[in-house]
């Protein structure tokens, strides 16, 4: 998740993927956007904008379902 990030700054994030496979960010965003749905807006797209808007949508629901998530109520054991 930190990677959009990186690539704001200019950075040019990769992933290594199952079997060694080296992916670019725009290929994991692409693959992320394809995963939710959201694949007409996946590739060379002429609305960098809705792609944009896509992406972040993307992400909060990659994030519901997959990011670490305390219960609010253990949060006072600590």
């Amino acid at each position: 998740m930190i990677c959009p990030e990186l690539a704001g700054l200019g950075l040019e994030p990769l992933h290594i993927r199952k079997g060694g496979f080296i992916e670019t960010q725009r290929g994991a965003e692409d693959r992320l956007l394809q995963a939710q749905q959201l694949g007409e807006l996946a590739g060379a797209s002429l609305f960098a904008f809705d792609r944009e808007r896509a992406l972040e949508k993307a992400y909060v629901a990659q994030a519901k379902k997959c990011a670490f998530r305390l219960d609010p109520a253990e949060m006072e054991r600590w």
